[in-house]
């Protein structure tokens, strides 16, 4: 099925492809193919070809490091005689230049066997005065150093002209290097240049038939651009909803009026989402009037008595502090009623008969209570009248 649905796409786009255009990928690919192999043959034969240059040249570098190493052997012998330089860090020096003369390089040789004869017998006859070498005192060691200057001079001459040998790699070697080399290149161009013909002429067709497709398939772009931009406009009212609804439930605008609620979706929503969300407002807005009723109710029954309807001990205190700061009158006082010996009433009557002879007390009370004064049910037979008045006297008189 994915591959139908692939070959149905590519038909509505016009890039269906054609016979020519697969036998025009095929050649390219065969000229790709080629262009690699050629390559890779050209990389073998240039490592063949170059394999006894690397081994002279391997060689070459060789003779250059036992080079450099006798001068540091001559340097140190050197430094030995003036004492700036012990004999271990001589031995050192010698040893270093042991190790790089018995390297084997890439033909199989020595590097020793590669040196002159002339280097070979002046090292053997230096050797001789430097095994004599101790840390003596300086003029011991400079009367050393005036025996061995004659071997020492030898040596070092016969190391100053290594480099001539160093020139290993003939003129017709590289000749033929640099013709194999060029031949192959040239193979590989031709190669390259068909392989980029026929991909040219690939691209080209391929390039008209996509502008072609694109032509037709253009309008259809559009609509399911359009049915996207569609989707993603109810896809934002709907989280904008969503999260006004979870704001709701969370109680976070349950003190919002229900102008105030619409003013607030509205700073949400552009005009196009407003249009969008128009079938939801309604439920929103019941959601949070039902919030706002619950929240009331809520609140009642935590500060009211649910017998008398007076406040309870909870709401009394609230009513308290919502009473000090606005009123004008300097003296608050509370009366305290308390019915004595309420419990025969329960016992003789029947509880429900003594909850009506509650309701009945709490009821005469709130009508004797005044504008400054409120009434609160503190107990089952405790009530509490509480007001401000002018002067204590007038407070002691109202209890009275």
């Amino acid at each position: 099925m994915p591959e139908r649905d692939n070959v149905t796409g590519l038909a509505r786009l016009g890039l269906k492809p054609k016979l020519g255009q697969i036998a025009l990928a095929l050649l390219t690919i065969l000229g790709i193919l080629g262009f690699l192999g050629s390559s890779i043959l050209g990389a073998r034969q240039n490592q063949v070809a170059n394999q006894s240059v690397l081994g002279e040249s391997h060689e070459a570098g060789s003779l250059a490091f036992s080079q450099r190493e006798s001068f540091n052997v001559c340097l140190a012998f050197v430094q030995w005689t003036d004492g700036s330089l012990s004999t271990r860090d001589l031995q050192i020096a010698r040893a270093l230049l042991g190790q790089r003369l018995q390297v084997q390089t890439q033909s199989g040789r020595s590097t020793y066997s590669l040196l002159p004869v002339d280097y070979r017998n002046g090292l053997t006859a230096f050797d001789a005065y430097l095994l004599l070498a101790r840390d003596v005192p300086i003029k011991q060691r400079q009367k050393l150093a005036l025996a061995a200057q004659p071997a020492f001079e030898f040596f070092l001459t016969h190391t100053r002209q290594m480099s001539s040998e160093l020139a290993l790699v003939s003129q017709q070697d590289m000749a033929l290097l640099i013709k194999n080399r060029a031949r192959a290149a040239t193979y590989l161009s031709i190669i390259f240049l068909f392989t980029v013909f026929i991909g040219l002429v690939l691209a080209i067709w391929l390039s008209l038939d996509i502008i072609r497709g694109f032509r037709r398939s253009r309008k259809l772009l559009q609509e399911e651009e359009n049915k996207l931009q569609q989707a993603r406009q109810e896809l934002e009212v709907a989280r904008i909803l969503d999260t006004v609804q979870n704001q709701i439930l969370s109680a976070e605008l349950e003190n919002l009026s229900d102008k105030e609620l619409i003013d607030y979706l509205t700073s949400l929503l552009s005009d196009y989402q407003w249009t969008l969300a128009q079938s939801k407002i309604d439920e929103i807005k019941a959601l949070h009037q039902s919030r706002r009723r619950l929240a009331e109710e809520y609140s009642y029954r935590t500060s009211h008595d649910h017998l008398t309807g007076l406040l309870n001990r909870t709401g009394f205190i609230g009513a308290i502090e919502a009473h000090a700061p606005n009123t004008e009158l300097p003296i608050s006082a509370g009366i305290f009623i308390d019915v004595d010996r309420f419990q025969r009433f329960n016992d003789a009557l029947g509880y429900a008969n003594g909850d009506k002879i509650l309701r009945q007390i709490a009821k005469e009370i709130s009508m004797q209570s005044r504008r400054n004064e409120f009434v609160a049910r503190l107990e089952s037979d405790e009530f509490i009248l509480f007001g401000s008045y002018p002067t204590v006297d007038d407070a002691r008189e109202r209890a009275l």
